[in-house]
């Protein structure tokens, strides 16, 4: 995988949703390998050629600047507009805000030779200035007629042009297919000059072929060193192929020699400008690109296959159907190249970039290697039709690779067609379809986008140009593309940040960022048990956007979610912590989503303990006997500290905080706990909480301090916690009375003062005083009990007493008497 930098560009805004999940332990997807997510390119126009048949998109360039204003300016080819005879479109400076490539809006129109059927526009290149005016010159092939036309660059382009307009042509052989490939290089022969390359895939050659020695139509490709002394020479007028400076032929294995043809740079080093020419068809379809390095001085002028550099493709992979010069990609003095196989792997397709070298030699991949090899994803897509290459579409200076897979079937829809972008640096060996940056598919059937390529590189301005001139019954089409950045998302914020237990509600914020503007078609929260995402505790959460309306992507919104979290702690890890990830996914742009963090760097979240401590199950009250008036009041507890965890039965750690309640002659209950007639005795934290299952084996005395009257009946339960505040079920209830001093004096008897009937109450009330002589300790008192009979008794314990009196100041009493006459006696 090639090591590249993904860009992608971070807002404000109440989400008031509360979210609570269940503490149960799932396991869902892991986090996706950390893959570089990939982007979408967008549409920034679509235009369709102007007729029926017409080709447009055929040949695509934004080579340069032909009017001289410091603005790259785009070419179309259409050669099979006019029934065949060929237009080309010129578009000047196209802006940023350009909405058209259409053939309506182009600024100049060439038209090829009327009725000729030369089909002018089949190549194109203007990408140096060969008479040194400062402005790029155009050079359109039309190989139906083997004409190649050079139009001057010029200051101002008149709306229409025909070739009668050209200021040279070059005339090929008829039938040689010559103009079938062009290009301007640099200076391949050192005389500081550019040069004009042509090719003529069917010009005879005499060779010793199949059928013995002969003219075979094995191609040409021919190097104009001279093309400015011709301008000046023989301006306006027609020029031979004789001409030609330096010839390239073909030879016996060759089918379609200059085929391609292409300046690539220096790649061995030497100063001087190299040259390629592509042979699809050599060896059989293998393919293959003949390269001569520039000389300054040539000691022949005609130069066979064999005696250049060969790059031999695979079998019947036609490699070298598309040949891009790169410049330097490699980071080297020598310049870079790249060669399209579109039939290799059983028409899958690949391209093979081969970094320059002072030792740079030749290759055959059937046994060697490219530095560099792209392949498509399946049969029949066809990668490596075109090519093309920008500097700056990541905005990073590292260079894009475009590659046009035109046979591509996605989504049940055959033949759309699709590009591939690649961004450097390119460093890896091997690259394949599926680990490409960025892609755009044909938007219709039979489409076969990517059948042509250009890259249009200004300031501000980075777009691929993608063709399909047998778009619509081959009226064309051109989709120019631009980079849709991938979201960003940061600044991932947890309050509370260090724990919480499973009723702990968290705030989760984070900032998503689009620098294109587009908004989120999802924002989502993982939770995971580890570091490297292996393990996701619960299904994704969806974030909400706060309090934003306005579209503030550019520079950032932000997202939140409040909910609970899942149980981080294990047996092994009582203070285990989780590990959290956003992902976003833009509505447009975004093909992979994005996270805030990856493996092995995820952001790590709070301790989350979701497991109640051990209830105490063993606890015991005992009534603490009382030996004096001081001591009475008294009630002992013992119990077994519980676990803080257990896993499987297994206690883990220690509670933080235990509290004891008692309730006075009711039971303890869960509705009662917090009732405010249970009261805590006892709140034991740090060095008094024990290990589990240790006792105190002195047991906690509670006492009147507490709350405990004498002889009282009290009832005790037990609560423990953890450091997050978890609680643990009640613990079982034990009840004990307080313990009572029983002095064993015994008190005297009550000696009656008076006892009477209450006047003129017709007998109904007596009146009772009596002084209260009473018990050696007021402490032992416990109540007068008044008797009433109609006789003489000296025993009461089968009778039962008319009134019961508590308090031991009271000296008078009044009762209903039964019997008005009679005395009260036997009073005690």
């Amino acid at each position: 995988m090639t090591m590249r930098k993904n860009d992608t560009n971070s807002g404000s805004g109440f989400y008031s949703g509360l979210i609570f999940l269940t503490t149960v332990l799932l396991l869902f997807s892991s986090l996706p390998a950390a893959a570089a997510p990939v982007e979408m390119m967008e549409p920034k126009s679509r235009s369709l050629g102007a007729s029926t048949g017409d080709l447009f998109g055929t040949v695509i360039r934004a080579d340069g600047d032909l009017n001289g204003d410091g603005i790259t300016d785009v070419v179309i080819g259409a050669p099979g507009a006019g029934g065949g005879d060929g237009k080309v479109y010129i578009y000047i400076s196209p802006s940023q805000g350009i909405t058209s490539f259409s053939p309506s809006s182009a600024n100049c129109v060439i038209s090829g030779n009327s009725s000729q059927s030369g089909s002018f526009g089949a190549s194109i290149s203007f990408r140096e200035d060969i008479n040194g005016d400062g402005r790029k010159d155009l050079v359109i092939g039309a190989p139906g007629e083997d004409m190649v036309y050079i139009f001057l660059g010029r200051l101002l382009y008149t709306s229409t042009l025909g070739v009668s307009d050209a200021d040279l042509v070059y005339c090929g052989p008829n039938g040689s297919k010559f103009g079938e490939s062009v290009d301007i290089s640099k200076d391949f022969n050192g005389d500081g000059d550019p040069d004009v390359i042509i090719g003529a895939p069917d010009l005879q050659v005499f060779i010793f072929g199949d059928q013995g020695p002969g003219y075979y139509p094995v191609g040409a490709a021919l190097i104009f060193t001279n093309a400015s002394n011709h301008l000046s020479l023989y301006s306006g007028e027609s020029v031979s192929y004789t001409m030609a400076d330096v010839n390239l032929t073909g030879d016996s294995g060759n089918v379609d020699f200059g085929e391609v043809v292409a300046g690539v740079g220096d790649i061995n080093g030497d100063g001087l400008n190299d040259t390629a020419v592509g042979d699809p068809g050599y060896s059989s379809g293998a393919g293959g690109v003949f390269i001569m390095y520039g000389r300054s001085f040539f000691d022949q002028d005609n130069y066979t296959a064999p005696q250049l550099l060969l790059l031999k493709g695979r079998s019947s992979s036609r490699f070298g159907s598309s040949i891009l010069p790169l410049g330097d990609v490699a980071d080297t003095p020598e310049d870079d190249l790249l060669v399209g196989a579109p039939n290799d792997y059983n028409l899958t397709g690949a391209a093979y970039m081969f970094f320059g070298s002072t030792s740079f030699t030749s290759v055959d991949l059937s046994t060697g290697s490219a530095s560099v090899t792209f392949m498509g994803n399946d049969t029949g897509d066809k990668f490596g039709t075109a090519l093309a290459f920008t500097g700056n579409f990541t905005g990073q200076g590292l260079g894009t690779i475009f590659i046009g897979a035109p046979g591509r079937t996605e989504g049940g829809v055959s033949g759309r067609g699709v590009v591939y972008g690649f961004y450097g640096p390119f460093t890896s060996s091997q690259e394949r379809a599926s680990d490409a940056d960025t892609y755009y598919l044909g938007e219709t059937s039979s489409q076969a986008l990517g059948s042509s390529l250009g890259a249009y590189d200004r300031p501000g301005v980075d777009w691929v140009l993608a063709g399909s001139p047998s778009h619509s019954s081959g009226t064309g089409i051109v989709i120019a593309l631009e980079r849709n950045y991938l979201p960003r998302v940061g600044g991932l914020f947890i309050n509370p940040p260090n724990k919480g237990n499973r009723d702990t509600v968290f705030t989760i914020q984070v900032v998503y960022q689009d620098s294109d503007g587009d908004p989120p078609e999802y924002v989502r929260l993982h939770i995971y048990s580890d570091s490297s995402g292996t393990e996701e505790l619960i299904p994704p959460i969806n974030m909400a956007r706060k309090n934003s309306t306005s579209p503030h992507y550019e520079v950032g919104e932000l997202y939140e979610v409040r909910t609970t979290l899942p149980n981080s702690i294990t047996p092994d890890n009582d203070q285990k912590k989780l590990y959290l990830a956003v992902e976003a996914k833009a509505q447009r742009g975004s093909v992979t989503p994005v996270f805030s963090h990856r493996p092995p760097l995820l952001k790590m979240g709070p301790y989350v303990d979701a497991l109640p401590p051990a209830p105490v199950t063993t606890l015991q009250a005992y009534t603490e006997p009382a030996t004096s008036w001081d001591d009475e009041g008294r009630i002992k507890l013992y119990f077994e500290f519980p676990a803080e965890n257990v896993f499987n039965g297994t206690e883990v750690g220690k509670v933080s905080r235990l509290i004891v309640k008692m309730r006075h002659n009711e039971n303890i209950t869960e509705e009662n706990w917090e009732d405010e007639n249970t009261t805590t005795v006892l709140d034991l934290t740090g060095e008094s909480i024990l290990d589990p299952g240790s006792m105190n084996s002195e047991g906690y005395l509670l006492g009147p301090e507490h709350g405990l009257l004498p002889g009282e009946l009290y009832y005790f339960a037990i609560k423990s916690y953890d450091d997050v505040g978890n609680e643990a079920p009640l613990s079982n209830i034990a009840s004990a009375k307080a313990g009572k001093y029983w002095d064993t004096v015994a008190p005297q008897p009550v000696t009656i003062l008076d006892a009477r009937d209450r006047p003129n109450d017709f007998g109904g009330v007596a009146e009772l005083e009596w002084e209260p002589v009473g018990p050696a300790d007021i402490r032992d008192f416990k109540e007068y009990r008044i008797y009433v009979r109609s006789e003489y008794f000296n025993n009461v314990e089968n009778y039962t007493p008319e009134l019961v009196i508590e308090d031991p100041s009271e000296t008078t009493a009044e009762t209903d008497s039964p019997c008005r006459t009679e005395g009260f006696t036997g009073l005690r």
